[in-house]
């Protein structure tokens, strides 16, 4: 019985341990869409309307990056900014943009959530620029919270 304990004991302090040892959330620049999808800034933009069906509006514009278009897919509480990648690949995202609480960044930040709600997901290391709260998160992606009587309105993600 005494052995039994013991084993159990150092199950439970390993389990422990490797519960310790995984990675924290990172800030990335990426959005869970309302259907579960996950979307990235800086990820290949080939293929969008084939992941996320047809968009509710669309437009796009010569680019001034490159030979192309810069397009916009507006989907129901997003929309998803493209231009024309310079690496062979068709286009890639540079932008995206929350437009109401249906999405949430991978963290689960919302629209309408509060900025305190806010800086408890991401922190309080942010710039402010007018009525934005602009976080540097990994690779150069910026976040840019827009906030209107402590309350989010706007959240949008931009490659570099």
């Amino acid at each position: 019985m005494n052995r039994m304990w013991k084993l159990c004991i150092c199950l439970v302090l390993f389990v422990g341990l490797l519960a310790g040892c995984t990675k924290p959330a990172q800030k990335t620049g990426h959005i869970l869409t309302p259907s579960g999808h996950a979307v990235s800034v800086g990820e290949d933009g080939a293929g969008i309307e084939a992941r996320f069906g047809t968009p509710v509006d669309y437009a796009e514009a010569q680019s001034c990056y490159g030979k192309g278009y810069d397009k916009v897919y507006t989907y129901p509480g997003f929309e998803i900014t493209t231009y024309p990648a310079q690496n062979g690949r068709s286009e890639f995202i540079s932008v995206l943009v929350l437009t109401d609480d249906a999405a949430q960044t991978g963290l689960g930040l919302k629209v309408g959530m509060s900025k305190t709600e806010m800086t408890d997901l991401y922190g309080g290391d942010f710039v402010q620029r007018g009525k934005s709260c602009v976080y540097m998160l990994e690779k150069d992606v910026t976040l840019w919270v827009d906030i209107e009587d402590d309350t989010i309105t706007r959240i949008e993600f931009r490659a570099p």
